[in-house]
């Protein structure tokens, strides 16, 4: 099976950014367990029109089973929400390879919690927990089929540790100094390392605490001190 994890471009550009999206490309790194995976990112993009195009192309004359996984970002403090891309991207898909799978994750789609009809199968939960299920299309602890239009196992993941480290390979080449979203400079090298998930807060201008149901979850020291050995020995890319 050939996967295509997808991060859209973001609905509006802006002067700053935190980078790319640690859970976007967990996501990724799972699905690498199941099939062959490709990985997009058009928030780091310089001309993230002309590498959709490519995309486009290649999911078109893709062979065999194909499947799409398109995330729906919601959160406004960084890229700022990709929704209406993800939804286009999800139109011009379809028209490029009707018989591929699209399948809708992301905050957006666990606040919503309703099927998005661009996709054939919407993730209402945390992706990096039932995706995996879905893509193989089975039932597990409760998940619904993957032939139903909306797949929801647990809501959180309660122990964060049992996450993989993302694959950064996966990254395309600069993103180790990312572009600010609305293109007009680099910012420093860096890496996005994930220690929380959660906020206790429901400020009216970001839903983070919504979509984690008010909590916060930590990974623990020890897993965290080990994605950043792993990081200091790829020192070639990114700096702490």
């Amino acid at each position: 099976m050939k996967i295509y994890v997808i991060y859209p471009a973001p609905d509006v550009r802006k002067e700053f950014r935190f980078g790319y999206s640690v859970s976007c490309l967990t996501v990724a790194t799972i699905a690498k367990s199941i099939g062959e995976v490709r990985y997009f990112d058009f928030s780091l993009e310089d001309k993230p029109v002309d590498t959709e195009s490519l995309l486009l192309a290649e999911i078109a004359h893709a062979r065999g089973p194909t499947t799409c996984v398109v995330y729906f970002d919601s959160i406004p403090l960084h890229r700022s929400g990709n929704v209406s891309s993800a939804r286009h991207l999800c139109g011009l898909l379809r028209q490029a390879q009707p018989s591929a799978r699209i399948i809708a994750c992301g905050p957006y789609c666990m606040i919503r919690k309703m099927h998005e009809n661009c996709a054939d199968v919407t993730v209402v939960s945390e992706p990096e927990y039932s995706l995996d299920i879905v893509l193989k299309g089975g039932i597990h602890n409760g998940c619904l089929t993957a032939t139903m239009k909306i797949a929801s196992c647990v809501r959180l993941i309660e122990n964060l540790d049992i996450l993989p480290s993302p694959d950064r390979s996966l990254l395309p080449q600069g993103c180790e100094t990312p572009l600010t979203t609305n293109g007009t400079k680099r910012l420093a090298r860096s890496a996005v390392v994930s220690t929380t998930r959660g906020c206790l807060g429901a400020c009216r201008f970001c839903p983070r605490g919504s979509w984690n149901l008010y909590r916060v979850r930590h990974r623990s020291v020890e897993a965290i001190v080990s994605e950043l050995s792993q990081l200091l020995r790829e020192k070639c890319r990114f700096k702490i």
